[in-house]
């Protein structure tokens, strides 16, 4: 009971600070981007919300259980793609928010090559946040439901009305200052719990005799399979949408660089957390159905670190999902509402339309997410779908003869065939990313090596931005 009133208590403070928060929120830029209002203690606990969430800690444990150690790099992929972020195209889109005003990742696409490329990125990314967003409300219920004697599905529909209305009222600003609240949480509360299932099963060496070595092997499920994990997350962090967000909120390039560096940092060690719980619940009960190892081992351990645990998922969810909202509503507004239905809508307008979206998707994403399956697994195939963009914009960036056309043809098609391919479960065991990029990146150097500029227009035009834009980027 008492960890019930805990928990009604954490969830009305953070509704009550995105309400607070949301009278700063004056403008579309306040409300998409926080425009210049982010600093290093914003940025890195909103970087948490992708780099966490419900996957890296109650996915992570279920997949360890299962797999072993090598969970953990869906996390350290991400940390992977982060550097490549800050050293790759960092750059680019400090300009294209700079001195375009753009505010998603499409957008820049947009303003870098054509409208076609642009409205290709933005299916590609709102697909990938859509099945991303979908698996957090139920990952919340499956914790909620118990502690207050709930149905799980009715308790992941009252998650996913909190999640809308903490979306709506905070925008980017009121996500990150409740980030602050849901990392410190999150971050300690997962070690606090894994020492003391690691105590309650009699340590680290009672752990590591009961399982097989190949449990602790980070190659675990194939060396293939693991280094699609890593690629196919660190290209998608290319046009990762939070940190592309966090870089046209900060308020310099050098500020949003630190910060994102830091926070990957940070994730390295919390990624071998939730790991070593679930490997210690597989020792412990190896006859658990995999999803339960995290709640189930720390049950075990005591109801203090059942209910510790029990904190920090829902701090991860909670932090996530409405960043993840937000930033597949913001897409969804720049891109489709005022890039192609209303290209004059004011402010006020792309506002109303963005509040109608986050109820909307966010209602239909807990309906899609109550139908889902592994929650990690549904966040890697979601990165492998949006990763040949990045790759594409990375090629761009160095390759100045990439055009419009290239780019567009090679975003549509690898980018549709690494979607079908995970929905169809991965046929013949290989990851989307590996058909995405046999399929998608001939296209582009063929359609490329046809153009007959050695330097694109598009190219050009990037140069002459980035030259006027020398001062502000220091």
């Amino acid at each position: 009971m008492i960890s019930a009133v805990i928990m009604a208590s954490y969830l009305l403070l953070t509704i009550g600070i995105g309400f607070y928060l949301s009278r700063s929120n004056k403008n579309a830029e306040d409300f998409f981007v926080a425009k210049k209002g982010l600093g290093i203690g914003l940025i890195i606990p909103l970087l948490f919300s992708e780099l966490v969430a419900g996957a890296g800690t109650i996915g992570n444990a279920e997949m360890a259980f299962r797999s072993g150690l090598s969970s953990v790099w869906a996390q350290w992929g991400m940390v992977v793609g982060c550097l490549l972020y800050v050293c790759l195209v960092s750059r680019f889109y400090w300009v294209m928010g700079d001195k375009l005003q753009a505010m998603s990742v499409p957008e820049a696409f947009g303003h870098y090559f054509d409208e076609k490329t642009r409205i290709a990125a933005m299916v590609m990314i709102a697909l990938a946040y859509g099945i991303i967003y979908a698996t957090q409300p139920v990952s919340a219920a499956a914790i909620l439901a118990p502690m207050f004697k709930a149905n799980t599905t009715i308790m992941a529909w009252i998650v996913g009305i909190i999640i809308v209305v903490i979306t709506i009222s905070g925008g980017l600003r009121g996500a990150a200052y409740m980030s602050v609240v849901h990392s410190f949480v999150m971050y300690f509360g997962m070690f606090i719990t894994m020492f003391f299932v690691l105590r309650y099963i009699g340590g680290y060496h009672v752990m590591r005799a009961a399982l097989p070595p190949e449990m602790f092997s980070l190659a675990g499920p194939g060396v293939l399979t693991v280094i699609a994990w890593v690629l196919g997350t660190a290209f998608s962090f290319l046009t990762a949408s939070t940190v592309v967000a966090v870089t046209f909120g900060a308020s310099s390039l050098k500020i949003a660089k630190y910060g994102i560096i830091i926070g990957a940092i940070l994730i390295v060690p919390f990624a071998l957390a939730p790991a070593f719980i679930g490997l210690t619940a597989k020792a412990a009960l190896p006859e658990l159905i995999a999803k339960n190892a995290f709640f189930t081992i720390a049950a075990n351990a005591g109801d203090e670190i059942a209910g510790l645990a029990s904190m920090g998922v829902v701090a991860a969810i909670l932090s996530t999902a409405p960043v993840v909202l937000l930033i597949t509503v913001t897409t969804l507004t720049r891109d489709l509402y005022k890039g192609v239905i209303k290209p004059n809508a004011t402010d006020s307008e792309q506002m109303m339309f963005s509040r109608i979206a986050i109820a909307v998707i966010g209602l239909g994403g807990t309906y899609f997410g109550l139908q889902s399956t592994s929650i990690l697994g549904q966040l890697l195939g979601a990165l492998q779908i949006r990763s040949v963009a990045g790759i594409v914009l990375v090629i761009a960036l160095a390759w100045p003869r990439v055009n419009s056309k290239a780019a567009f043809y090679s975003i549509v098609s690898g980018g549709a065939l690494a979607a079908v391919w995970h929905f169809s479960g991965n046929p013949f065991g290989l990851e989307p990313l590996w058909p995405s990029l046999i399929l998608g990146i001939p296209i582009l150097i063929a359609l490329t090596l046809l153009n007959k500029d050695k330097i694109s227009c598009e190219y050009k035009r990037y140069k002459l931005l980035c030259h006027d834009s020398r001062e502000l980027i220091k």
